[in-house]
């Protein structure tokens, strides 16, 4: 039987850690060279070997260029790629490199084979960034048990000491490549993360940017020449400026050499020189911290620091005495002792995988779960952990005018968590029906400043009588922090078949009105223009509704739509069935009479011959009822309508003459639609439905519309 540990896989520095079976403590499997930590480098020697670690960061100073360092903050980057001996990189398959050689080592020094590891990553990792750390460990071989985030880890490992008081403690993790702010109240039996937040691009390394090119100026001064212009000067600069962040944390100077172009310089930077050009940096942590504090509500109202009980450190850059001054400055006294900062996560992760998910441990000293006798395993803790980002979806507006961020899980919403939300998609029974959900994480109204994690698809929907399926889409975060989406068309009961796509493509889109990004498919509509021919309509009426017809007939899209023509007196006529042919359909406005097949009276409707008269297969019906007066039995007429509405056929009731206003309103469908107007703005009129009706039943292209 095999061991489980615990590994961090971090920006600059990487460890292992596992649980002793003989004590119950976790601990760092040192490498192979007896260290606790390894420099999370690799690199391929010109024989095509694979190095990590210190081997690996050696030759990188030595300005060898077949070698990776810094990777970690392009995790899930699609555009990093790296071209490293005869091959090229991302950062996942970096990653791999080095988790491999990580736990080939562990195995090694343990003696033991290594059944699965839990991994950690930053808190604030988004979607992408979780996906590529769990990617890259199984395309190292390892059996991923879960991602851990890295102050949660830390929490894990200050139990270490067995402070069974409850306190309410600040992680400040500043690593390599990443800034990690988790609040979390710790009791004797139970980790409750309260927020977390951060940045995943700001850490160590950008300290070590600042004297980088606080150093290239000074030699650009003294020579002339600037550095930064050779890629193998800046490998060797960059380990000369961590040398020289190193030695401020215990010291007022760092001398510092440097040799370029065969010249030499010669420069010291002070403690306060360096706080000085970095502070911006720090600030920017500060930041953060707030913004987080106004996330979590009290009983008095947000977070303060009146309410932290201690600060923990996590990471190496948090030994900058700038770091440990601002904690002071804030709480009144020193960070939390007793956690190495290059150690904790490690340690944390390895008492992570030997628990169940309830906090109980998995192993005890004969290899056998001792569930019944209670945690032996120090630090053991039950874990209740949150979302570091809101999850939505790109939707439009109540008001029809914009794109927004319409967001299903809120940040800090505890995990794993899942919610539900009902969307209506117009189907057809001619094409196959697809809805495509647009993954947004973050807390921006607007989608374009919030990370647009991902496309998924939907196909296959199946159609539905009325045209309108109901489709509910459920939204995921897993235990890792991980999304996952589905849906269900709720007309059919059925889960449909979901297509994560691999290229989102361009989105500008969202940042445009709706109005403006309409999908032109062709849909298959009917429309029936019916007119009262009673005799009151005789002479100029019928005249100016001929006119206005004809002129709407040739304003509506007839790929789109099929036109029919009806009228209606003492009895109804078809004279053209639902066409495509707007010249047949003009041919038979013509024939329209008073006095002839449909008689010169009133007594008639055409409701009932509607509800037979449209096509099984048109996707939309539409019946625009032109009248200037009213028919006799209007009850009859008015029933007989609302049974159309009830067959989702819309009804537009358009009035003029002596038409009653009341009654043109109760049989139409479509209220905002239905109006009286004059013989002269007729044809105005039958334009605007026109417009509007292509409009309604165009396709919004986006967010799940």
């Amino acid at each position: 039987m095999g061991v489980r540990i615990g590994i961090d896989l971090g920006t600059t520095f990487s460890a292992v850690a596992w649980v002793n079976p003989l004590s119950g403590k976790a601990e760092i499997v040192p490498n192979a060279l007896g260290e606790p930590i390894t420099p999370s480098v690799v690199a391929i020697t010109e024989e095509g070997k694979v190095l990590h670690g210190v081997l690996a960061k050696e030759l990188r100073e030595e300005g060898y260029t077949d070698t990776a360092s810094f990777f970690k903050v392009s995790m899930g980057d699609p555009n990093y790629r790296l071209p490293l001996h005869k091959g090229e990189y991302d950062a996942t398959g970096l990653s791999a490199l080095l988790l491999e050689g990580l736990v080939r080592e562990a195995q090694e020094t343990l003696g033991q084979h290594i059944d699965g590891a839990v991994i950690t990553c930053p808190a604030y990792f988004r979607d992408r960034e979780r996906v590529a750390t769990k990617e890259a460990g199984k395309k190292a071989g390892i059996n991923v048990l879960s991602l851990l985030p890295e102050p949660t880890a830390a929490a894990f490992a200050y139990g270490l000491n067995q402070n069974d008081q409850e306190q309410t403690i600040l992680i400040y993790d500043l690593g390599g490549g990443t800034f990690d702010v988790t609040v979390a109240r710790i009791s004797k039996d139970e980790i409750t993360v309260l927020g977390t937040d951060g940045n995943h691009s700001l850490g160590g390394k950008n300290w070590d940017e600042a004297i980088s090119r606080w150093i290239a100026d000074k030699f650009e001064e003294e020579f002339g020449m600037n550095m930064l212009d050779s890629q193998e000067q800046i490998s060797i600069l960059t380990g000369v400026a961590e040398n020289a962040k190193k030695r401020l944390t215990s010291a007022p100077v760092a001398d510092i050499s440097v040799f370029y172009a065969g010249r030499k310089g010669k420069y010291q930077l002070s403690l306060q020189e360096f706080n000085d050009i970095t502070s911006y940096m720090l600030g920017e942590t500060a930041t953060i911290i707030e913004r987080l504090f106004g996330g979590i509500r009290t009983q008095t109202g947000t977070l303060s620091w009146q309410d932290i009980s201690g600060v923990i450190f996590v990471g190496g850059s948090t030994k900058m005495r700038m770091v440990s001054d601002y904690i002071v400055k804030m709480t009144g006294r020193e960070p939390l002792r007793g956690v190495n900062v290059d150690e904790a996560v490690a340690l944390g992760a390895a008492i992570r995988a030997n628990q169940t998910a309830d906090g109980l441990p998995q192993m005890s000293l004969t290899g056998t779960a001792k569930h019944e006798q209670g945690p032996w395993m120090i630090g053991s803790k039950k874990i209740t952990d949150v979302a570091s980002h809101a999850l939505g979806m790109i939707s439009v507006s109540e008001d029809g005018e914009r794109y927004i961020n319409d967001i299903l899980i809120e940040k800090n919403a505890i995990v794993p968590c899942h919610r539900t939300l009902r969307r209506q998609l117009r189907v057809s029974r001619a094409r196959a029906n697809e809805l495509d959900v647009y993954i947004l994480q973050g807390s921006d109204s607007h989608p374009l400043h919030c990370d647009i994690t991902g496309k998924y698809s939907f196909p296959d929907i199946r159609y539905v009588e009325g045209g309108q399926a109901l489709i509910d889409i459920t939204y995921k975060y897993d235990e890792d922090g991980i999304i996952e989406v589905s849906a269900t068309q709720v007309d059919t009961g059925c889960k449909l078949h979901v297509i994560k796509c691999t290229e989102i493509g361009d989105m500008s889109w969202a940042g445009r009105s709706p109005k403006e990004n309409v999908d032109t498919i062709p849909i298959q509509g009917e429309i029936f223009v019916v007119t009262d021919l009673s005799g009151s309509m005789m002479g100029r009426p019928l005249s100016e509704a001929k006119k206005a017809i004809r002129k709407f007939v040739g304003e509506i899209d007839l790929s789109c739509f099929k036109i029919g023509v009806m009228g209606v007196a003492d009895r109804v006529k078809v004279y053209a069935q639902p066409s495509e042919n707007g010249v047949a359909v003009m041919r038979s406005v013509d024939k329209m009479d008073i006095g002839g097949d449909c008689g010169g009276g009133n007594g008639a409707h055409p409701f009932d011959k509607l509800q037979s008269a449209f096509s099984r297969d048109a996707e939309v019906k539409v019946a625009i009822v032109l009248a200037d007066g009213e028919w006799e039995n209007k009850q009859a007429a008015i029933r007989a309508a609302q049974r159309c509405h009830q067959k989702d056929i819309k009804i537009i009731g358009l009035g003029f003459g002596t038409a009653d206003r009341a009654f043109m309103e109760a049989i139409s469908s479509e209220k905002d639609l239905a109006t009286i107007t004059n013989l002269g703005s007729l044809t105005t009129s039958f334009s605007n439905i026109a417009q509007v009706i292509g409009t309604r039943n165009a396709v919004n292209i986006g967010g799940g519309r």
